[in-house]
């Protein structure tokens, strides 16, 4: 009977070593390949933040202007109550560019690609009868817009029009809140009850985007329309 002999000897095997000095070249090429394109796309982000913080920065100088014009106006003669409320609203415009000119400067917006489609919906849509005040979004996509408008019936019609803006689409509004704020106080308790509120505050709050967005909007659309007219002096 014949017998067969193993003579292979695994520990006289050729071993592949795979840090070879090619591996290690492939791998920084890699590394270096992945540095170059961070260092792109960082650059680009900075540039586009730039860009809308001057924008923002020369909108708000312009506003100062007009807000020291009419603070002299006013310093001048007794102001009539129109005039009065027009500086208010211009105040508070004011802040919230200053304050989303901050948030830019500071970087709390994150990425610039990433919200600066929503700084030009704000700005198409900004008009003299409905402001904001302040604009906050986080980065799960939870949005808040605070403003005011001079008549509560306009801020059913401003959501609207902000639902319809492409970066809107498909995000419901979930929560509005509304508040009349008179620029005088009234001095007795009748004209407390009889003077109509100057302008309305409003606070409105928007959950991250879903694909049922369109119909949820159409919804609170609904709602916020029955409570700004319930809420309206």
């Amino acid at each position: 009977m014949s017998q067969q002999l193993n003579l292979f000897n695994p520990q006289l095997a050729r071993r592949h070593d795979l840090l070879t000095a090619r591996t290690t070249g492939l791998l920084l090429v890699v590394v270096a390949a992945l540095a170059l394109i961070g260092s792109v796309v960082l650059q680009v982000t900075n540039v586009e933040i730039n860009r809308e913080k001057n924008v923002l920065t020369d909108q708000a100088q312009e506003m100062q202007t007009q807000l020291t014009t009419l603070t002299q106006k006013i310093s001048q003669y007794r102001p009539a109550a129109a005039l009065e409320m027009e500086r208010l609203a211009l105040e508070q415009r004011l802040r919230g560019r200053q304050d989303v000119e901050q948030a830019l400067a500071q970087g709390q917006l994150g990425r610039a690609e990433g919200f600066s489609e929503h700084l030009r919906a704000f700005a198409q849509l900004a008009n003299a009868r409905v402001w904001l005040t302040g604009v906050h979004i986080n980065a799960t996509g939870l949005l808040e817009i605070r403003g005011g408008a001079r008549e509560a019936g306009q801020i059913p019609a401003y959501i609207g029009h902000l639902s319809k803006a492409p970066v809107f689409q498909g995000r419901s509004f979930s929560e509005l809140a509304l508040k009349a704020v008179s620029a005088a106080p009234a001095t007795t308790p009748a004209e407390h009850t009889s003077t109509p509120a100057d302008y309305i505050e409003f606070d409105l709050i928007s959950a991250a985007a879903t694909p049922g967005g369109a119909k949820e909007n159409a919804n609170t659309s609904a709602n916020a329309n029955a409570n700004a007219n319930k809420g309206t002096p």
